[in-house]
């Protein structure tokens, strides 16, 4: 949507408040029933968060976790701008924007959405089965890849810091990118 813009500089944080209270690996977000379930501490972050800024000016906020005080579940992508708003969570997409000076939310009707990981398995099968040239990917390039990694590795650095950080990316990446 904004053509991966070059990410100049991360502040992060990540917590690990929970992965040492029992009663969140036993219960959240269902019951562990398997005789074989893992029960000892767990050695990983629960929450992590990052503000993104980028050489074009444009920001993102990033956040992921697997135990925390919440009611239930989200995945959700929302993108903010000076002329209108989208948001994408579920089934649901919603775009926000004015019409006449008037605050409006249109929704458009959308279909079942599907795993996509059923869909990227479906796409192999078929290039497979119909003895395509190549698959449908990769769904991003390589150094796609990277940069989303490197803005992770930013987070991690930054929160080990406890200051803002810049983006590590090799040389060969700006050029491939055009940057």
């Amino acid at each position: 949507m904004v053509n991966f813009p070059r990410p100049v500089s991360v502040i992060g944080k990540v917590y690990s408040a929970f992965s040492d209270k029992t009663y969140m690996r036993m219960d959240y977000p269902v019951p562990i029933t398997s005789q074989f379930a893992y029960t000892a501490p767990m050695d990983v972050e629960d929450f992590a968060m990052g503000l993104v800024r980028f050489e074009d000016g444009l920001t993102m906020y990033i956040e992921a976790t697997w135990a925390t005080y919440i009611n239930e579940d989200r995945h959700e992508v929302a993108i903010i701008g000076t002329e209108g708003g989208l948001h994408y969570s579920g089934n649901s997409i919603s775009y926000i924007h004015s019409v006449d000076e008037e605050y409006v939310t249109s929704t458009p009707m959308i279909g079942q959405q599907q795993s996509a990981y059923a869909l990227e398995d479906k796409a192999f099968i078929d290039a497979i089965v119909k003895g395509g040239a190549k698959a449908p990917y990769p769904a991003c390039t390589g150094e796609q890849g990277l940069l989303t990694t490197a803005i992770i590795e930013a987070i991690y650095k930054s929160a080990e810091a406890g200051r803002e950080v810049s983006v590590n990316i090799p040389q060969w990446v700006y050029e491939s990118m055009g940057w």
